[in-house]
């Protein structure tokens, strides 16, 4: 709503390279904080960030529309779903992200794999954890050059595929570098995955359905995350070479629905124009 349709894959990168900037700064950041203040002021600092952030917001200008103030929140979560479930590429991202991030959910079992195996340390694990960050920073900063419109269930399931193969090398690494080498190129194969379902997602909205509808699909979209981690602790209780490979075999379940169920319509949809953030009229 605030850029125009040009700027949506620039901006997406943009967005995907900054929150993964966050995940490998914040923790850093707060271990430095919790042994030298303690948890409780390092916690305090994490809530002042919070309010920072909300008033970073304050003065930034909301697009001028018609807003529909008739309806309470509830019916408008309602019609946002009743949306979301309409529309044919919003569905099928509803499958397919949760599918292909099984995998990222399971990741949780990244400290078994390292401190078992590897004979690692906990710091060793979040080596591992920001090599993955810092390879889909990276990702994320080039994509943005890269227009995704059109072929974004190739972008897809070739990031789910490479996802899958560098976990491969994480599976099989015989020492912590050659593990961390494999986060690292699992990082870069994210953040095609990103932009081109972030693009696919935004361009499948009407306009004025830009809040409600899209809230609900980052949330059907993020269930694979707590599923994932929900089947790979039971499993890596069971077997760390089963953990692994689940984890594995979930990203290139996500690349072939990739190209099965987001092949782009034979005719292009029509460029939208924001005119209302309200409910479309019947």
């Amino acid at each position: 709503m605030l850029l125009s349709r040009e700027l949506w894959d620039r901006t997406n990168a943009l967005d995907s390279a900054s929150f993964r900037a966050a995940t490998i700064a914040g923790p850093a950041i707060a271990g430095t904080l919790v042994a030298a203040f303690g948890s409780s002021r390092t916690m305090t600092a994490i809530g002042l960030t919070w309010i920072a952030a909300g008033l970073l917001l304050w003065p930034v200008a909301e697009p001028r529309g018609a807003v529909d103030r008739g309806r309470g929140v509830v019916s408008e979560a309602v019609a946002g779903m009743g949306h979301v479930l309409r529309s044919r590429v919003l569905r099928r991202l509803a499958i397919v992200f949760p599918a292909g991030t099984l995998s990222a959910g399971a990741l949780g079992v990244l400290p078994v794999l390292v401190l078992t195996r590897l004979q690692g340390s906990p710091a060793q694990v979040g080596l591992l954890w920001a090599a993955m960050g810092a390879g889909g920073l990276v990702a994320n900063l080039l994509m943005g050059g890269v227009r995704t419109e059109g072929r974004e269930n190739r972008i897809m399931a070739a990031g789910f595929t490479g996802f899958a193969l560098s976990l491969v090398l994480v599976a099989l690494a015989p020492t912590v570098p050659v593990a961390a080498a494999g986060m690292a190129l699992a990082g870069l194969c994210s953040g095609p995955i990103d932009n081109a379902m972030f693009g696919l997602r935004v361009r499948a909205l009407e306009p004025a359905w830009f809040g409600r509808s899209m809230s609900i699909s980052m949330a059907l979209n993020s269930l694979g995350f707590p599923l994932g981690a929900g089947l790979g602790g039971p499993l890596v209780g069971f077997s760390l070479p089963l953990a692994l490979w689940f984890v594995c075999l979930g990203s290139l379940a996500g690349g072939a629905l990739s190209l099965l169920l987001l092949r782009p319509p034979s005719q292009p949809a029509p460029l939208p124009v924001l005119q209302s953030v309200g409910s479309p009229k019947p």
